[in-house]
């Protein structure tokens, strides 16, 4: 899953929590069963006011809720307060004036339901302390008497079944709070876990940002980079995609380019040249003969090279490419144990020893492919050395052509385990033109065009054959042609490049050849 739909994914899902709980809340209120039970409760232990609230509360969700309207009946009866909110009477007029008649008053009606709910709060209260007091005889009895006061009082019953459960399995704790007590603290937890899960979500996407703004990744190997960073420091890929204008447009699509071939990115896909060179160092890896250094001078492809033997060899060997040697070894058994973790599952910093262990245990074959061998040091080369001496790890060394003679009086230890050394040379005329094909091919053309025969031949000439410099010369030549929306490049195009770059110390040809009409070379 790409990190951008992973990030709105997490978003979706906190929004979704936190609505879910919202919508929630009131689903967990109490019913008018629980809210009679309450009311019974208060009423038995003396709190007339809380019983007479929980009454109204069990009434309002359920006016015929019959024990809501027994035990507001009693209370009426009892006369503890008004329950009902009282009604405006209805004015009549006053009767005609009548015989005095005297009326002896009647004996007061026996308040029996009030003298039984008193009884039946009095055995409960005898029935608590009973069975706190383990006396569960005597907490049943007067429990009993109780229920048969007031059939189904809800905590009454309970006390009777903890004290059954205490005759079968022994003592049994009191029930703590109800259950839409939990629901509730369950609901609140929720809701905290799911904002506190959408602040995280703000903060990494804030620091996010932040560290994207200070780093920029490489599109084609994922490596960090300094914001400012043109080129990527691993593979040598451009950072910053600049957009083409529209006459680079126009004129990439008459050989339907979809970008610029020549820049100077590294495309292992478009190596060129070297078949010799290759040809003996797949010789040397087949049958595991031991180590190979690599020589060239700048920009003879050395880099690419050994990206290319990266990807090609991947399914011979557990191929690792380094740029440069890192500052501490260290980081080189960083590299590779979390390249080996990943087959092996193991996720941890290694020691010297130990990253040996690991290597000696690894199944495949490592190749380890070092650029820029000119830069090794000593106590880099110590790690190398203690490498190549493991049975299953091949080591491929590519630096400037001083780095033979670096290595062997500076390092002759490494330098003795080396059992060939190549050097690569420039490019033939038919490499130069293999290289200018295969750029365009891979940006979507197809054969030199629009280079001529004759160009192509002066980018060889100019270019002495060294692959940076082929591209160099082609970037500029295409530039100027899509500047003057040029139908092809011609030789003179490609040797104005000689007059406009004279650093480059090289010369034109002194008699351009005479043709009648320009050959498209491919």
């Amino acid at each position: 899953m790409k990190r951008a739909n992973f990030k709105k994914l997490i978003l979706l899902a906190g929004m979704i929590m936190v609505g879910i709980a919202i919508f929630m809340l009131p689903v967990f209120g109490f019913t008018a069963d629980e809210y009679f039970e309450f009311a019974s409760s208060k009423y038995l232990k003396g709190d007339i006011k809380g019983s007479i609230q929980d009454v109204n509360q069990a009434l309002k969700i359920n006016p015929k809720h019959a024990g809501a309207l027994e035990l507001k009946a009693l209370l009426e009866e009892e006369g503890a307060l008004t329950i009902e909110e009282e009604k405006p009477k209805e004015v009549t007029p006053a009767p005609a004036p009548a015989p005095t008649v005297i009326v002896t008053p009647a004996a007061p009606a026996p308040k029996k339901a009030a003298e039984g709910i008193e009884d039946a709060h009095a055995y409960f209260v005898r029935g608590e302390e009973y069975f706190k007091a383990g006396l569960y005889d005597k907490a049943e009895e007067h429990f009993m008497k109780v229920l048969s006061i007031i059939p189904g009082h809800a905590e009454t019953q309970d006390y009777l079944n903890q004290i059954a459960q205490q005759r079968i399995a022994g003592p049994v704790k009191i029930p703590g709070p109800q259950r839409e007590q939990y629901f509730r603290l369950l609901l609140i937890i929720f809701v905290i876990i799911a904002v506190l899960a959408f602040l995280v979500f703000v903060v990494l996407k804030f620091i996010n940002r932040f560290w994207h703004g200070h780093h920029t990744y490489c599109i084609e190997c994922k490596t960090r980079n300094s914001r400012d960073a043109e080129f990527c420091k691993k593979c040598g890929s451009r950072l910053r995609l600049v957009e083409m204008t529209d006459a680079q447009k126009a004129w990439f699509g008459k050989f339907h380019w979809q970008k610029n071939p020549f820049t100077l990115n590294i495309i292992p896909e478009t190596l060129a040249g070297h078949k010799n060179d290759i040809g003996l160092l797949i010789e040397k890896l087949s049958t595991l003969s031991g180590h190979v250094l690599i020589l060239g001078e700048l920009g003879t492809g050395k880099t690419t090279l050994l990206q290319w033997l990266e990807r090609k060899l991947k399914s011979h060997f557990e191929t690792i490419y380094v740029i440069r040697p890192p500052r501490r070894p260290d980081e080189l058994i960083d590299l590779m144990s979390a390249t080996i973790s990943k087959k092996t599952s193991l996720t941890r910093k290694y020691s010297i020893y130990e990253f040996q262990d690991l290597c000696k245990n690894y199944k495949r074959d490592i190749l380890l492919l070092l650029d820029e061998a000119h830069e090794f040091y000593e106590e880099f080369e110590k790690f190398l050395r203690t490498l190549s001496d493991l049975p299953n790890v091949y080591l491929i060394l590519a630096g400037l052509p001083q780095s033979r003679e670096k290595l062997k009086r500076e390092l002759p230890a490494l330098f003795d385990r080396l059992v060939d050394t190549l050097l690569l040379g420039s490019l033939t005329r038919e490499e130069t033109q293999e290289l200018i094909v295969k750029r365009i091919t891979h940006a979507g053309g197809t054969g030199a065009g629009p280079f001529t025969v004759a160009a192509v031949d002066m980018v060889y000439e100019l270019s002495g054959g060294v692959p940076r410099a082929i591209l160099k010369i082609c970037d500029w030549t295409v530039t100027r042609a899509v500047r003057s929306n040029a139908a092809i490049i011609d030789e003179p195009n490609v040797s104005a490049y000689a007059d406009e770059v004279p650093e480059l110390k090289v010369k034109a040809k002194e008699e351009p050849k005479e043709s009648s009409k320009p050959e498209t070379a491919g």
